[in-house]
């Protein structure tokens, strides 16, 4: 297994176990201004039918 697939697979699980005790309902408005945030390019990229590529972290210009 790389090391790529296990840290997305902590992270999936990290969120998992958040997301059983925290729902959409329990997030202040900034909360779920950040939330819509994040979901944003994902949400693009899989209305548009766009396989997952890669992680982009550390490709991103700053």
């Amino acid at each position: 297994m790389s090391a790529a697939i296990s840290l997305r697979e902590r992270y999936m699980q990290k969120l998992q176990q958040m997301t059983d005790k925290v729902g959409l309902s329990d997030l202040t408005i900034d909360e779920l201004a950040a939330f819509t945030v994040l979901l944003t390019l994902a949400y693009a990229r899989v209305v548009a039918g766009q396989p997952s590529t890669s992680d982009q972290l550390g490709k991103w210009p700053l």
